[in-house]
């Protein structure tokens, strides 16, 4: 797993800094997402992700462990991704296309963002299952869960800063 250091460190700094855009967009319409329906879970939803982004950085720079128990940690982070994302969105589903159907969001907006969170999940899982099975090639699916994750929390980001006022 040489080479992937960089990787990590800037993808666990880029998700504390994205952490903190979401924070101060969160922190300024703090008002507007408790009133609207289903923008409490919007609002936690980047959050989660980018904490997974975090803990599975930090994960991979921890030195001198075995393949396999990067891959278990990463199992472990990946399942509990998949229970606490479960809950975000089921908490939000029924409002989200409540929201579409008045036209406050674009038609399956929803869905897309469903879609964005399953991508995330699977190669989570991928490079948990593959590592923990001794493949050091699982280390190449964290690439693209990192970049679903950022472009997931950039719309999150955007809604909850900019489309808020509309």
């Amino acid at each position: 797993m040489n080479g992937w250091d960089n990787f990590f460190v800037a993808m666990a700094g880029a998700a504390v800094a994205f952490a903190g855009l979401v924070l101060v967009s969160i922190s300024i319409n703090l008002d507007r997402i408790i009133k609207q329906p289903g923008l409490v879970g919007r609002a936690a939803a980047p959050l989660v992700v980018l904490f997974t982004l975090f803990v599975a950085s930090s994960i991979m720079l921890i030195p001198d462990q075995r393949l396999r128990f990067y891959g278990y940690e990463l199992l472990a982070l990946a399942i509990a991704f998949v229970i606490s994302m479960s809950k975000v969105l089921h908490g939000q589903h029924r409002s989200a296309l409540q929201v579409e159907k008045a036209g406050l969001a674009p038609e399956n907006s929803f869905r897309f963002r469903f879609l964005l969170c399953t991508i995330i999940a699977i190669t989570l899982l991928g490079a948990g299952v593959t590592l923990s099975a001794g493949n050091e090639k699982g280390i190449f699916l964290m690439a693209p869960a990192a970049i679903t994750a950022f472009l997931f929390c950039f719309i999150e980001a955007w809604v909850l800063l900019i489309e808020i006022d509309r």
